[in-house]
């Protein structure tokens, strides 16, 4: 009997350890991919898993997040961010032996001021204006109408301190990439200026109930903001000022620190495909970085003058929003995010 006793303890011991064995050759094989926001379709994902084995955990930023988290194999986020994160070291070198953007992305898209060693550019959408002209008999044109005061109390701005200072510039007229302090210190004055008349400082996605209620009539928006919103309230028009705007781009990154390569560039690689990417780009009404991607998409969608605005619209827009370094840029959201524009 003990015998048989020990022969059992002993087979549970090592069927423990088969079971940790497992659990352990699971989360080697699970790929932690953090998004800035919500811009991948989980179909691809659960596909992903189904046809390599490689589980991924996606986690998506909510409002109050602070920003990127400690721990992650594989970021998906906006330049800005990418800038940052190479320069504290926190995103590595791409492996081109195991992944190279050429022929899946565009080459326009790969001019990113030295960042391109780092980043995989796979979204963008231009920033513009977006009202309600039921409710308006202004036709609104420039970045200056957001200073008119015939929106008193009506006007939704971006609750983003960066996003604040560059539509400062633009309805300035100053360049939107500007770190110059004189043009700073003349969009915080403005803004300044311009806070009576706004009604909220919102995220994206909050912009949709007031314009419902009808309280909102006039926000800065992205393009793919305005397509969801004018699915829902056709009413609304979207316009990109006639002094130009900007365009905000999303891109891939690898984790320096990650210890699952293989695995991370396995999944970037699949994000990369052409099918996926225009599924993303449907998803998440962005707009798409390749073209064999853009040729997949349905005549709906590469009609959409939002999503694709045609070159005359294309020519007064930047590629991206940079001020200097990614330090300089942090430390100006740090100034900004502590500026009292209300009062």
């Amino acid at each position: 009997m003990k015998r048989l006793l020990s022969l059992l303890l002993t087979i549970g011991l090592l069927a423990s350890a088969y079971n940790l064995t497992d659990e352990d050759a699971a989360l080697s094989r699970t790929v932690f991919l953090y998004s800035q926001g919500d811009y991948i379709d989980p179909d691809i994902l659960t596909d992903f898993t189904q046809e390599t084995g490689i589980r991924v955990k996606y986690v998506v930023a909510g409002d109050g997040d602070d920003g990127v988290p400690a721990e992650y194999d594989l970021l998906l986020t906006d330049v800005e961010c990418i800038s940052l994160l190479a320069e504290t070291g926190r995103i590595q070198m791409l492996d081109t032996d195991r992944f190279s953007p050429l022929g899946k992305i565009d080459a326009q898209w790969l001019e990113l001021d030295g960042l391109e060693e780092y980043a995989v550019p796979c979204l963008w959408m231009t920033i513009g204006l977006i009202y309600d002209p039921t409710q308006t008999e202004l036709r609104v044109t420039q970045w200056a109408d957001l200073a008119d005061v015939i929106f008193t109390g009506q006007v939704l701005m971006p609750a983003d301190a960066q996003a604040l200072v560059t539509v400062a510039l633009a309805a300035l007229e100053r360049e939107v990439e500007s770190s110059n302090p004189a043009d700073l210190a003349a969009a915080g004055l403005w803004l300044k200026g311009q806070s009576s008349l706004v009604l909220d400082y919102c995220s994206d996605g909050g912009m949709a109930e007031w314009f419902r209620t009808g309280d909102a009539v006039l926000a800065v928006c992205p393009a793919s903001t305005a397509i969801e919103l004018m699915a829902e309230l056709p009413d609304l028009s979207f316009v990109i000022p006639s002094g130009g705007s900007w365009q905000t781009v999303m891109c891939y990154a690898v984790a320096s620190g990650t210890e699952k390569e293989a695995a991370v560039y396995t999944l970037l690689n699949y994000l990369c495909e052409a099918e996926h990417l225009a599924q993303n780009a449907v998803y998440s009404s962005w707009s798409v970085t390749s073209a064999r991607a853009y040729d997949l998409l349905s005549p709906v969608w590469r009609s959409n003058p939002l999503a694709y605005p045609d070159l005359e619209e294309r020519v007064k827009t930047t590629l991206s929003v940079s001020r200097g370094s990614g330090a300089q840029s942090f430390a100006l959201l740090e100034r900004l995010s502590s500026m009292d524009i209300s009062s």
